[in-house]
């Protein structure tokens, strides 16, 4: 319930293993560093200290040729033993 009623997810849904199915917004293109600072906070009490380690994703575009698109990084880049 805290998850679903925080508001930083478009859907939150407890699955039946237990897990959780977390969607932070509908698209893709929607995402963005407030939400990943908006994450960070929620998660921060059971994050492992240190910093994230930034890594390169890519996407294939399809096209003639199809080309590879490199995609943002939206990470709150903050060690969670500093915050609050």
């Amino acid at each position: 319930a805290r998850l679903r009623d925080s508001g930083a997810f478009v859907e939150a849904e407890r699955l039946a293993q237990g897990s959780c199915w977390l969607l932070a917004t509908k698209t893709w293109d929607e995402y963005g560093p407030e939400h990943a600072d908006r994450l960070f906070e929620l998660f921060a009490p059971v994050l492992p200290p240190g910093k994230p380690q930034l890594r390169e994703f890519k996407s294939i575009v399809m096209g003639e040729p199809p080309e590879w698109h490199v995609l943002p990084n939206f990470v709150a880049e903050r060690d969670p033993r500093e915050w609050p």
